[in-house]
C-alpha cells in the first residue's frame, strides 16, 4: 500500500536524502504492522503461549524478567520477534493504611510525567571518569564515555493537517511531551543511538577467534 506524503513545506521535499525518503515512505506501513504486532503480544501474553526463558536470577523477589522467542502471524506473514520483559518494585508508600489510595494514585501520577514527559531526555548518562591529578588540564577537552541511548526527534505529521515536518536542530534533543500524540502529532519519527552495547562472537572453540563489535 502506496502513500501520498504531504509537507508542511515543499522546500523540505528537496532536502531529503535517500535514506530519509525510504523511511518516511514507510512510517505508515510501520505503524500498522506495530499495532498488529501489539494486539498479537497481549493475546499470546495473556494466553502464556509464547516460550519464556529466564534472562537473570533475581535476588529480590519482586524484581523479574525473562526473554521470550516466537513468531508472530502478521498480514504479511511470519515475523520472528526476540524480546526481553522487565517487572521492577519502585516502592512501597509508607502512609496510614486509610491514606494509602491517595498515595498510589500520587504515585502513579509521578511516574507517568516522567516516562512520558522525561524519561527519553534522559536515558543516556556519561559514564564516571577518574582522571589523575596529573592529567586533568590534558582531559578537560576529552569527549565522555556514554551508557544508555541517546534520542534525537528528526520528522513529525501532524493530526489537524496530515502534512509532515522536520524538527529544527535545535529541537532535536528536546524530547516533545508523548502526551502530545494525543493531540498535536499522529506521530514522531526519532533516531536512536546506543551506548556502551557490545557484541561478543567467538568462533570454532572456547578460546578461539573472536570479534567483539
Amino acid at each position: 500500500m502506496s502513500h501520498v506524503l504531504q509537507f508542511q513545506d515543499d522546500r523540505l521535499v528537496s532536502t531529503l536524502s535517500p535514506m530519509e525518503r525510504t523511511v518516511l515512505a514507510n512510517v505508515e506501513v510501520s505503524l500498522a504492522e506495530g499495532r498488529e504486532l501489539y494486539r498479537w503480544w497481549r493475546r499470546t501474553e495473556a494466553d502464556n503461549e509464547i516460550f519464556r526463558a529466564p534472562l537473570v536470577q533475581q535476588l529480590n523477589s519482586p524484581d523479574w524478567n525473562y526473554s521470550f522467542f516466537s513468531e508472530a502471524p502478521l498480514r504479511r506473514g511470519l515475523l520472528p520477534v526476540l524480546g526481553v520483559i522487565q517487572g521492577m518494585f519502585y516502592d512501597q508508600p509508607k502512609v496510614p493504611a486509610s491514606h494509602e489510595r491517595r498515595a498510589v494514585d500520587f504515585y502513579r501520577a509521578q511516574m507517568q510525567e516522567f516516562a512520558l514527559r522525561y524519561f527519553l531526555r534522559t536515558s543516556v548518562q556519561p559514564l564516571p571518569q577518574f582522571t589523575p591529578s596529573n592529567l586533568r588540564s590534558e582531559a578537560k577537552g576529552s569527549q565522555p564515555a556514554f551508557h544508555g541511548w541517546s534520542f534525537q526527534q528528526v520528522f513529525y505529521k501532524l493530526r489537524e493537517t496530515g502534512t509532515i515536518g522536520r524538527f529544527p536542530s535545535e529541537e532535536r534533543f528536546r524530547i516533545v511531551d508523548m502526551r502530545r500524540l494525543f493531540d498535536t502529532y499522529e506521530w514522531i519519527l526519532m533516531q536512536v543511538r546506543l551506548f556502551s552495547f557490545t557484541l561478543d562472537k567467538t568462533f570454532l572453540w572456547a578460546n578461539g577467534p573472536r570479534v567483539s563489535v
